[in-house]
């Protein structure tokens, strides 16, 4: 019941946020500037996607270089490592297109719509293929702030439509291009990134408690029954 309040709790605030219902102040207790109307391609170096290793004459292999498909994402963008796949350095290179950098955003555009996910230095050297968009920023310092406008109601309602529209589960990098962001200054970025982490790294802490009680739970009435 307290994860399933801290989930809502989160939603509600996000909403607040990026619709400018909350607003942050300064250090010194007055009020940032207007947010500026920007799409999501303006704001990049790059947007695109990968490509499956099997379609350039690759394979997996069981270790190796991290392979991230959407399966490896779970809803609350951590990376489950126990379901990467694996690729050879010639087949990374030949895949060139779609190698990750730290800070890249990872924002899938097919099957399970709208997964988002930070690529951290843990999990490189890593690539990834055609369900997954890689987003990557001009400037870096808007990483955190443009991860959680992805993951913001608006984004998702927007995606559920267009899906719709489309009578498929698909999302093109043109459409994920032209997503209108209402970006702050980097200053109220900053808060609203720190604040919202604040709230993820509790969700996180009640999920593991959430995970341990349950196995040692098992545990313990596998004793019983012996």
């Amino acid at each position: 019941r307290q994860l399933e309040l801290l989930n809502q709790y989160k939603k509600g605030v996000m909403q607040k946020i990026f619709s400018q219902e909350i607003r942050f102040k300064n250090d010194n207790g007055d009020d940032f500037g207007e947010w500026n109307f920007v799409e999501l391609g303006e704001i990049c170096d790059l947007i695109t996607k990968g490509t499956t290793p099997t379609s350039i004459g690759g394979n997996f292999i069981n270790e190796g270089i991290s392979f991230i498909k959407i399966e490896s994402i779970n809803e609350n963008g951590n990376f489950i490592r126990e379901k990467f796949a694996f690729i050879d350095e010639s087949t990374n290179k030949l895949l060139n297109r779609s190698i990750l950098k730290e800070n890249d955003i990872l924002f899938s555009i097919a099957g399970a719509l709208g997964r988002v996910a930070i690529v951290d230095s843990s999990i490189l050297p890593a690539n990834t293929n055609q369900a997954l968009a890689i987003i990557r920023l001009k400037n870096k310092d808007f990483t955190k702030f443009i991860y959680y406008f992805l993951n913001s109601e608006k984004i998702k309602k927007l995606i559920e439509n267009e899906s719709v529209q489309l009578a498929q589960a698909n999302f093109s990098l043109s459409q994920l291009s032209k997503i209108e962001i209402a970006l702050p200054s980097i200053q109220e970025q900053a808060k609203i990134a720190e604040f919202l982490t604040a709230i993820d790294e509790r969700i996180d802490h009640t999920t593991a408690q959430l995970t341990h009680t349950k196995q040692w739970k098992k545990v313990l009435l596998q004793q019983m029954f012996v």
